[in-house]
């Protein structure tokens, strides 16, 4: 037995004994207070009525009465507003720091609840859950979608918003890194993340209207423009770079760490640092044009791109192909927005409390088709079926923060199957 696992006993009042505690007293529960998940007892500001007096206090929850003291909580005063011990076995007679004996009370619960927990802790399936989930109303599922796509987007945000505070940037910087991370997509989403640190904002803002420049800045970070190479382009930007690299004391990532093998010519990472520097030079007051975009089409034909037009008849410096514009796809776009774009205007509403951002971010996934991935396929295999972006993200969201991790307590599906009995 777990204490997470009596923790949502407590919580979800799942408990089927009489409320006596140990020494004979007999109390009802109000309210099982506030579930904390840092130092401290385990609940905050429950409220119970004992003898005919409501207590507000705190409580705190052990498998055996005796880890109390294990854990050293009679020499620590946080826990001296503790107003019942809940335990699954009481072994033990235990004091607070101030020498007080607080109420111990020995919880019991259906034993088919924790034989479901641990079927589902135990499940090596793609989800714990999978020969389960049948079991589970398609309308609590589409609930706990909708919490769990709202947590998706405050997960972005409180991401990004850690790297502001921690590096004391303003938002220009941290979109301009954020768009940049996601422009490696999977691939190269590393050395992309790279890239954007190694450059500030005022130094793109400063040189923007000169697409020479801003290639030049790009790529010579990239450390592409090292070495000798046959090609006017090629040695024009090196030029450039030079000069700009000297000006700004700049210093470029290594050239290996960006992957061609096994990719589509078109997804190469210099056609992608191409058309990132092609919208940068583009949109003048970027950050400002993504917040007064009104609707899905003015926000996306903010992130339309193409390469410049010596990218047109190449891959990569040097090589010469047939001609061949290079625009950044409609499912890119879709990528930035959902990963980069949308999370930033979550994240400006929060900062600056302004709901409309907020509630802007969630009407553009909702209206972004689902994302169309592996797995994403495999829920829909699962009978779970996104129906747009938001949705997709909170499946994404649940796999990878509470399926692999086997967070079923604390996921409404597991807990409905748990409280259920449900078995395979």
């Amino acid at each position: 037995m777990s204490e997470d696992f009596l923790h949502f006993i407590w919580k979800q009042q799942a408990y089927i004994n009489a409320c006596k505690t140990e020494s004979g007293k007999t109390f009802e529960i109000l309210d099982p207070g506030e579930h904390n998940h840092d130092a401290g007892p385990d609940f905050f500001n429950a409220r119970i009525k004992m003898d005919d007096t409501i207590w507000a206090g705190n409580i705190e929850i052990h498998t055996k009465t005796g880890e109390w003291n294990n854990h050293k909580h009679q020499n620590d005063s946080a826990y001296n507003n503790v107003i019942l011990h809940v335990v699954a076995e009481h072994d033990k007679i235990i004091s607070t720091e101030d020498g007080r004996q607080p109420e111990t009370w020995v919880m019991k619960f259906p034993e088919e609840y924790s034989h479901a927990w641990i079927e589902l802790l135990q499940s090596i399936r793609w989800i714990p859950c999978e020969h389960l989930i049948q079991n589970v109303r398609p309308l609590d599922i589409l609930l706990w979608m909708q919490n769990l796509a709202a947590e998706r987007l405050e997960h972005k945000a409180e991401n990004i918003k850690s790297e502001m505070m921690q590096e004391n940037i303003d938002f220009d910087t941290v979109f301009f890194r954020t768009l940049t991370r996601y422009f490696g997509f999977n691939t190269n989403q590393i050395p992309f993340e790279m890239l954007g640190k190694s450059l500030k904002w005022q130094q793109i803002a400063k040189h923007r209207n000169n697409l020479l420049q801003i290639e030049a800045l790009i790529f010579g970070q990239a450390g592409f423009l090292v070495g000798a190479l046959n090609d006017e382009y090629y040695n024009q930007l090196k030029r450039e770079y030079k000069i700009l690299q000297t000006k700004f004391s700049l210093e470029p990532i290594d050239a290996k760490l960006w992957k061609f093998s096994r990719m589509r010519p078109g997804n190469f990472p210099s056609i992608r640092i191409a058309q990132l520097a092609m919208l940068l030079h583009k949109n003048e007051r970027f950050f400002s044009r993504i917040l007064e975009a009104e609707s899905l089409k003015s926000l996306e034909n903010l992130l339309i791109t193409e390469s410049s037009g010596y990218w047109k008849t190449h891959y990569r410096f040097g090589e010469k192909t047939e001609i061949k514009a290079k625009r950044l796809g409609k499912a890119s776009i879709e990528t930035l927005a959902i990963n980069a774009v949308i999370p930033m205007l979550f994240l400006y509403g929060q900062f600056k409390d302004q709901q409309e951002y907020k509630d802007k971010a969630v009407h553009f996934l909702e209206a972004i088709k689902a994302e169309n991935n592996t797995l994403i396929r495999k829920w829909a295999d699962l009978g779970i079926v996104a129906e747009n972006a938001l949705e997709s993200q909170s499946l994404i969201h649940l796999k990878k923060h509470y399926c692999n991790p086997k967070k079923c307590l604390s996921c409404r599906i597991g807990q409905i199957l748990v409280v259920s009995g449900a078995r395979g």
